[in-house]
């Protein structure tokens, strides 16, 4: 969100995840965790900002195959299944590299 907020203006995003509290995170914008609740805050800044509306869905992990194949760096698979996607990876800002500093 923080890194495509601006293309995402006005737009209702749906995020599939193979891990059904991080849905349940994502739909209720709440956690007990405290420090799970400092990203939860830093995604509704970002679709405050942006007017987007986001929800998850769950996914089993066996069909979550393109997330798979990025975490185990099988990336000529991913790129076989996801042909448009991007061949370099997306830069992630240091502010968010030290978010729970």
């Amino acid at each position: 969100l923080v890194l495509w907020g601006p293309q995402l203006h006005n737009k209702k995003i749906l995020f599939k995840c193979d891990n059904q509290s991080v849905v349940c995170i994502l739909n209720s914008l709440t956690s007990k965790s405290d420090k799970v609740m400092i990203l939860v805050r830093l995604i509704t800044l970002e679709c405050l900002k942006c007017n987007m509306v986001i929800k998850g869905s769950h996914i089993e992990g066996k069909l979550n195959f393109l997330s798979d194949y990025i975490s185990r760096s099988c990336f000529q698979k991913f790129h076989r299944l996801a042909p448009n996607a991007d061949a370099q990876p997306e830069v992630v800002p240091n502010h968010l590299w030290r978010v729970f500093d």
